[in-house]
């Protein structure tokens, strides 16, 4: 039979794939606003080598303090879709690159992109690979056109940067010739700030904002979730294992929105903590988060859709957020579990 772990894969892709349609059909109006990117890449760097995949040579460049007005999870979907398309023009390998840099655009080449003339953040994305013929670099930005490679399914392709570029005020120009590679720039408008170039997530979150409960042995991944959190807009409270979150969840009243947890920690693991969360706050969601293969298979008592395998990509997270409050705004949840193995 199929395994339980590409089912979960496939899952969560089409929870994410669904989150990009809603990107390019311009009905995710998130907000856009000034954002550190060297922050924003740097912190997505694990995620664009994995997609590019281990054959392929990657080199990140980043200019410290550039400050663009982008959307944090729509920046992701882009290079992750730029990612995807290196790796599938690289079939035996070769070098990615991503440049990111100051550009003044000017009053000729804006016209050119649609854009105002000016100051924008470049990213610049070169690949060693195959590149496209003339009817392929013309059509590359149509949703879904897979210019007859392969690793390109279940893609919405590059019309995901086409459309994060032009919900953020910027474009996205294409450069290639068939056997040379392609070299694609996402342009944003650049943003000049004097704090440090700002700052890619708020210090003080809004006072409205959800708060989570994020739960975790490793400060590493507390960290990395927490960012991703604070980015989406979410406040988050931190707690090392389950018997921390307990004092945390009884002494919050009803501030707490949601748990997020690791399911194996010492002390109190968070299937554990969950039953006791739902006796101290039976409406409060919890999601649960694991790195370890059995866990897709033996947490017969987590609801189906409520397991982040990891690593996950930050999109990943915020999107299965989203789907436990909109069911929330919706009704009671469903009582559908997953069936451990016998």
């Amino acid at each position: 039979g199929v395994g339980v772990e590409p089912i979960h894969g496939a899952l969560e892709r089409a929870g994410v794939l669904r989150h990009a349609l809603a990107i390019v059909a311009g009905e995710h109006a998130a907000p856009v606003r000034p954002f550190a990117l060297d922050d924003a890449i740097d912190a997505l760097e694990p995620m664009v080598r994995a997609r590019a995949g281990a054959q392929v040579q990657v080199e990140l460049r980043v200019g410290r303090g550039l400050v663009a007005r982008v959307d944090p999870d729509h920046l992701e979907h882009a290079l992750a879709e730029l990612a995807s398309f290196a790796r599938a023009v690289m079939p035996g390998g070769g070098r990615l690159t991503i440049d990111a840099s100051a550009a003044a655009l000017p009053e000729r080449e804006a016209r050119a992109l649609g854009l105002a003339p000016g100051a924008y953040a470049r990213i610049r994305v070169r690949d060693t690979g195959l590149g496209l013929d003339e009817e392929a670099r013309a059509r590359l930005l149509e949703p879904f056109f897979r210019p007859g490679i392969a690793g390109q399914e279940g893609s919405l392709g590059l019309a995901m940067v086409e459309a994060v570029a032009r919900h953020a005020g910027g474009a996205v120009r294409v450069e290639s010739t068939l056997g040379r590679g392609t070299t694609i720039d996402l342009f944003l408008p650049r943003v000049h700030s004097e704090v440090n170039g700002a700052s890619s997530a708020p210090e003080t979150p809004n006072p409205d904002a959800k708060r989570v409960l994020v739960v975790d042995d490793e400060p590493s991944i507390r960290a990395a979730v927490r960012r991703t959190l604070v980015r989406a807009g979410y406040a988050v409270v931190e707690a090392g294992d389950g018997v921390e979150a307990l004092d945390l969840v009884r002494g919050s009243g009803d501030a707490l929105a949601l748990v997020l947890t690791d399911v194996r920690m010492p002390r109190l693991g968070g299937l554990a903590l969950a039953e006791r969360v739902r006796a101290l706050r039976p409406g409060l969601p919890v999601l649960f988060m694991s790195g370890y293969a059995d866990d897709l298979f033996d947490a017969g008592d987590i609801p189906a859709g409520r397991l982040l395998s990891k690593p996950f990509a930050p999109a990943a997270l915020t999107a299965i957020l989203r789907d436990v409050f909109d069911a929330e705004r919706r009704g009671p949840p469903s009582s559908a579990v997953r069936t451990p193995r016998s």
